[in-house]
């Protein structure tokens, strides 16, 4: 058995710490853990559609601007 990442899982884990790095620095990080709620509203505006979904920036891979309807 090959417990290994498969390359579709390595360029999701590359883009998901890219993304973190940079719109996720440490002092927002330590913020939010001193925040009782630990909850950015408007960072999870900025990050979410209006379903929920996350939305990933194109230069991270992702579709931002993809709409569900």
């Amino acid at each position: 058995m090959d417990f290994g990442f498969s390359e579709e899982q390595e360029m999701l884990r590359d883009a998901a710490k890219r993304f973190l790095a940079d719109n996720c620095p440490t002092k927002f990080v330590r913020q939010m853990m001193a925040d009782p709620t630990g909850h950015d509203a408007a960072s999870g505006r900025s990050w979410s559609n209006s379903d929920g979904g996350l939305l990933i920036p194109e230069s991270y891979g992702g579709q931002a601007a993809a709409s569900s309807t």
